[in-house]
């Protein structure tokens, strides 16, 4: 039981030493928009033009549904296999913590902060990728490069802690990797 206590404890005090680096207009504006969902359409469209390019034309559609389900299997099991169950608050709904939580955007989301869907699904994303697109590269550590500012600016803009992230990106990377895996099987060769 310590050791939970003692991993909640240092949760709580990264979350408010990267927490507390807001209230620079310019940094505060920068990740809010790493943490947009709109700002990243050129770079989905970047991975869709590099998976038409990689694959042949019959297998696009299975690898579109592909991420279709993938993105519904991590963003959905965040909520009901996590968040539902383990219903542990996000930070800026924490009575002892709530009042010293920098809320960037204004609002904190849900009340229920384990794990980060944003984690689970950007990283599910690049993992995915990284499979799916052969001989990328350093363009698959841009994308986990991105994960992982997008997956921290969650945390800096005050509405998850720093493990709802890493379990949120070990999970969609899990995601990420058994849906690659099982489409490249089945695609035609």
């Amino acid at each position: 039981m310590r050791y939970i206590e003692s991993l909640i404890e240092l949760d709580n005090n990264l979350f408010l030493w990267v927490n507390q680096l807001s209230g620079n207009p310019v940094l505060d504006a920068i990740m809010l928009g790493f943490s947009s969902k709109w700002i990243w359409l050129p770079l989905y469209g970047f991975l869709a033009h590099s998976l038409y390019r990689h694959h042949q034309k019959n297998n696009l559609q299975w690898i579109a549904l592909a991420v279709g389900i993938m993105i519904v299997i991590t963003d959905q099991g965040s909520v009901n296999l996590f968040k539902e169950v383990s219903q542990r608050l996000r930070p800026c709904h924490e009575d002892g913590l709530k009042d010293f939580v920098n809320l960037v955007s204004g609002s904190c989301g849900g009340k229920f902060g384990f794990v980060s869907s944003h984690a689970a699904n950007v990283f599910g994303l690049a993992t995915f990728s990284n499979l799916a697109i052969p001989h990328f590269g350093t363009k698959g550590l841009f994308l986990f490069g991105w994960a992982a500012i997008v997956s921290i600016s969650r945390v800096y803009l005050g509405v998850h802690y720093p493990l709802d992230i890493i379990i949120g990106a070990v999970f969609g990377g899990i995601i990420g990797l058994s849906t690659a895996k099982l489409t490249m099987r089945s695609m035609i060769k």
